[in-house]
């Protein structure tokens, strides 16, 4: 299956793949990291979370300037704990969310989606979050006069373009930046 964007309609759409990696795929032990929390930028990220794969199912209509994601993120996590979280914009509304295909509670905490769910520390989990609305940029970190934010920008025609470093990423869908 391709992953190439493709037109329909007036929604232009980039399929889910379908090819999320098993939790216990030891092509994910590459990814392994320590996270620690950002000396740089302490306000983004959860080191708890170890975000070893992300697959994305997107539709963007440009006439309604509405994305609608289906998100699989596989994760190890790197504590004990009773929840964790994840960065994701206060702009896109939370349709659903599963861990291990079981409906868990997610709340929204300004720029954080926390996922209220009891977590043990080197486990994998598949973390499935749906969601829609109309993406904004947000604040660049940063005192540069060239731009001010970064994340996903809709132009005046409906097209779209992201710039995500070191925190936009969140802007468009639940990431640990």
């Amino acid at each position: 299956m391709s992953s190439a964007p493709v037109e329909a309609g007036p929604v232009l759409v980039a399929p889910d793949t379908g090819e999320t990696p098993a939790v216990d795929d030891p092509a994910l032990d590459a990814a392994l990291s320590t996270p620690v929390e950002d000396s740089v930028y302490p306000a983004v990220g959860d080191p708890g979370v170890d975000a070893l794969h992300y697959d994305l199912g997107l539709a963007w209509d440009p006439q309604a300037s509405v994305l609608t994601g289906h998100e699989t993120l596989v994760f190890r996590a790197t504590a004990d704990d009773t929840s964790f979280q994840l960065d994701f914009s206060p702009a896109l509304a939370v349709t659903g969310v599963l861990l291990d295909g079981e409906e868990v509670e997610a709340e929204q905490q300004g720029k954080d989606l926390v996922v209220v769910a009891p977590v043990e520390q080197d486990v994998r989990y598949t973390l499935v979050v749906d969601y829609a609305g109309t993406p904004e940029p947000v604040p660049a970190p940063t005192t540069r006069s060239d731009f001010d934010t970064n994340g996903w920008t809709t132009m005046r025609d409906g097209s779209t373009w992201t710039m995500q470093e070191p925190s936009g990423a969140y802007s468009w869908y639940a990431v640990n930046d």
